[in-house]
């Protein structure tokens, strides 16, 4: 007899022959009807669309250049993935371009901290796109309000966070729409910020640029603590030698030892 596998959110069981990325059917339908860090409604959403090819289940949020579904991807696996619609600022053309020379550099990169990119493009009504993994996730911030997390430990997660923002710089890749509701926290130990949305803002035709996103570190990392007291968190907001996200990591880590 198989194992018997069950929802890592809920623990109810699931039929051997259901491929949902090991979540049961309540878990979909409550992330359907409840969204974590809120509930944008999107009737379209509910609809049958076929992207890449993947059937769109659901609105999981919306960002300053597009919106998120949870869909199922047929092909070349069958498994959850998140999609992203990208409302571009560009033309189709350009848009198209623009994917072209991203593309590989998305699905080459390979950082515990970034979430995976598969695949992405135009489609037939020149609608552009890109499709990641799908995680059950809370954004950082709403993470360590859940969880009490003491300043040291968010100072810690942030440092991670921005190692990961910081691999994606040394390959060439700037997010360019970082906030909060980006960097994600899985409901599983060990806490893992990941990056999701890298690409987006630069398909949508954004021209970005690396002190964009250390700039949008730092606000990250002001909601993070908005009313720390600990020596030096002021300064580690408004030092202007700090140029990079590695930088930030450092400087964040150091701070973090230094907490009671």
């Amino acid at each position: 007899m198989p194992d018997l596998r069950r929802c890592p959110q809920c623990g109810a069981p699931i039929a051997p022959d259901v491929s949902t990325d090991g979540l049961c059917s309540r878990c979909l339908l409550r992330l359907g009807l409840a969204a974590e860090d809120g509930n944008p409604s999107d009737a379209p959403a509910m609809a049958t669309f076929v992207y890449a090819p993947c059937r769109i289940l659901t609105l999981l949020g919306a960002g300053p250049a597009g919106r998120t579904y949870l869909a199922e991807q047929e092909r070349p696996h069958r498994r959850l993935v998140a999609v992203t619609l990208i409302d571009i600022t560009c033309t189709p053309d350009e848009a198209q371009k623009r994917i072209d020379g991203l593309l590989s550099r998305l699905l080459a990169l390979d950082h515990p901290g970034l979430v995976p990119v598969f695949d992405g493009g135009i489609t037939e009504n020149r609608q552009a796109y890109l499709v990641s993994e799908y995680q059950p996730a809370s954004s950082i911030v709403r993470y360590c309000e859940r969880s009490g997390l003491a300043p040291a430990g968010r100072l810690l997660l942030f440092a991670a966070a921005c190692d990961a923002v910081q691999h994606a710089h040394a390959a060439g890749l700037v997010h360019g729409h970082l906030a909060a509701a980006n960097v994600l926290i899985a409901g599983r130990a060990p806490a893992v910020p990941r990056i999701g949305d890298f690409g987006v803002a630069f398909v949508a035709g954004k021209d970005v640029g690396v002190a964009d996103d250390v700039e949008a570190l730092r606000a990250v990392l002001a909601e993070l603590l908005p009313r720390a007291e600990e020596p030096g968190f002021a300064g580690l907001l408004e030092d202007r030698g700090i140029q990079s996200a590695g930088q930030l990591a450092d400087a964040a880590r150091r701070l973090a030892s230094g907490c009671a």
